[in-house]
């Protein structure tokens, strides 16, 4: 995954520079008949800062989803947990969410003691619990 973020990063930036060029090249205007390429040419280092900023934006904006070791969504965990209850019944064990659930236990367990602090589930054994 690390290398599909650098790529998407530095073809974004290269295209981004492309643009730049194409666009200075023309006078801004792509159907005019009006080229210059020889201040195409002298903007080439502007053209070129617009397309780091181009792919430093894609890194910044884009970086969180893409990069190796990224933290889940808690959000997302908890939406997956609660349809895995409703599933169930309102009713779950640990070998339901081992089964059904990419979770790692440490992630699981600490989601249903977050819930069962709440108040939204109870613990019924020790392996098994009930939406309140």
């Amino acid at each position: 995954m690390r290398s599909l973020h650098v790529l998407l990063t530095i073809l974004v930036g290269v295209a981004g520079s492309l643009v730049a060029y194409g666009a200075v090249y023309n006078h801004f205007r792509p159907r005019a008949g009006i080229a210059d390429p020889e201040l195409a040419f002298r903007m080439i280092p502007l053209e070129l800062i617009f397309g780091l900023l181009m792919g430093f934006w894609v890194y910044r904006t884009f970086g969180s989803r893409l990069q190796d070791g990224a933290h889940p969504r808690l959000d997302i965990q908890e939406r997956m947990l609660f349809r895995l209850l409703a599933r169930k019944g309102g009713k779950i064990t640990w070998k339901d969410i081992q089964d059904s659930t990419p979770l790692s236990e440490q992630d699981a367990r600490n989601l249903l003691q977050k819930w069962v602090a709440e108040g939204r589930l109870r613990e019924v054994g020790q392996q098994e619990f009930v939406l309140n």
